[in-house]
């Protein structure tokens, strides 16, 4: 081996030390800006209340398990070490979170050779959509980080197929169901997926039918634990109250003509008042009766009082939203900063935005940094399509490739209606596997 290979190879290691101290740098300026929890704008207490109720802290009589406890459980343990409500500490855990959780992404792309470019390790060291996330007190940042944990096993065991690979992806994946509702859709497309894959390994039978048969009772295991949280609490079988609110957002979103920016709170009122006036027909009503009757007076709404064409136009710009909106938009208003011509609502006149958005580029360095921003990001997606298609190609990677796809798939169909870069940060992590073997192809061409 060459000097300079050697001086390569230290090189490249540093920048990936650096890189996996991203979320640490990014704490620190939140932290020395005086932004830990960003004046209260999210949605903290709703996790922190859950944490302080089992530290019996908290203040009020009735408490209703409808918050899965995973990203509760995280806080419950920095407020026993640290004290109740000690959001600063709170803040740098997640941080080194994030740092694992880079340093985790890195070895999978090393197990899939595609570490060896200062363009792909940039596409991760530059990724506001997860650092920022870190730095936030909700259970997003959780999610990938479990996420990227279970892709970094699975990944291990689709080129090793050692057991004990499997049996940590199966412990890691099934796990999200106890974070974030979302993934719990996985058993319709990625499990099948998996199981397949299994099937047509060329090992033992008894081998694959162990590892199908760990797959299913890990993730029905998850599951049954929220289950049996929502049974204990009101002899309610649910594994989520939140379904229904859920849909009624989804719903109150779909009413605004491009989606979400901000929700039809009217619509949102009158749903609420209809299950209101059902609920209180119930004597006792527990959380499953709630939730069901949440669901249908949804349904009824969506399907007799919207119109469809409207409906679909609505859900079709909230995905592009969804999937090009750059997290500048959350980050310039977390740190009011001044980026007024992106918040301006587009309802009444979309093209007078747009048009003060385009006039306002040169103008406003931070409205120009977002239209940067989102450039980037339709390169990124194109590149991650590009990634997809090769691993279609790659009889090699062609499973791998569907089932990473198919995770993405997941998250990004649960968003529907929300339009937030938010919604789409979990599915980050895999985007970046995808884009890597996007560009890792490119740069070879280009080479030869």
């Amino acid at each position: 081996m060459s000097i300079q290979n050697v001086k390569s190879k230290q090189e490249f290691f540093l920048l990936k030390v650096l890189i996996c101290l991203v979320p640490l740098f990014f704490c620190c300026v939140v932290y020395f800006t005086e932004n830990v929890d960003y004046g209260g704008i999210f949605e903290t207490g709703k996790y922190t209340s859950v944490a302080l109720h089992w530290m019996d802290e908290y203040t009020k009589n009735e408490f209703t398990p409808t918050r899965l406890p995973g990203y509760p459980t995280l806080i419950y343990l920095v407020f026993k070490v640290f004290g109740p409500n000690n959001l600063t500490a709170l803040l740098f855990v997640q941080a080194l979170i994030g740092c694992i959780t880079f340093y985790f992404l890195i070895k999978i792309l090393e197990e899939l050779k595609v570490d060896n470019s200062i363009l792909i390790l940039s596409t991760l060291a530059f990724n506001l959509a997860i650092i920022f996330r870190f730095s936030l007190f909700l259970p997003n940042f959780f999610f990938m980080f479990i996420l990227t944990i279970s892709i970094f096993f699975f990944t291990k065991f689709y080129f090793n197929q050692k057991f004990s690979y499997f049996f940590f992806f199966c412990l890691f994946f099934s796990s999200l169901n106890l974070i974030r509702p979302i993934i719990h859709f996985s058993i319709f497309l990625t499990y099948p997926l998996i199981i397949w894959y299994l099937f047509k390994l060329k090992e033992k039978f008894s081998y694959r039918f162990i590892c199908m048969v760990v797959l299913l009772a890990f993730y029905f295991l998850s599951i049954g634990t929220q289950i049996l949280r929502s049974y204990n609490y009101d002899k309610s079988f649910i594994y989520t109250s939140q379904s229904g609110v859920h849909f009624f957002w989804i719903i109150s979103c779909l009413s605004k003509k491009y989606g979400c920016g901000s929700r039809d709170l009217e619509v949102f009122n009158t749903l609420k008042e209809r299950v209101k006036n059902e609920v209180d027909k119930i004597e006792n009503p527990n959380l499953s009766q709630i939730n069901e009757i949440r669901i249908y007076i949804g349904k009824n709404y969506v399907l007799n009082e919207m119109e469809k064409g409207r409906l679909a136009f609505a859900a079709l710009v909230s995905y592009v939203k969804l999937i090009f909106h750059s997290t500048f938009i959350e980050i310039f208003g977390a740190f009011k900063i001044n980026s007024s011509p992106l918040y301006m609502s587009g309802e009444n006149n979309f093209f007078s935005k747009v048009s003060n958005v385009a006039s306002n580029i040169f103008t406003n360095k931070f409205v120009g940094l977002y239209v940067a921003a989102v450039l980037i990001i339709i390169l990124l997606r194109l590149l991650q399509l590009y990634g997809f298609y090769l691993t279609l190609k790659s009889v090699p990677l062609k499973m791998y490739g569907l089932i990473i796809t198919s995770i993405i798939f997941i998250i990004l169909a649960t968003g529907v209606g929300l339009g937030n870069p938010r919604y789409r940060s979990e599915a980050e992590p895999l985007l970046i596997i995808l884009s890597a073997i996007g560009i890792k192809s490119i740069i070879d061409k280009l080479r030869n």
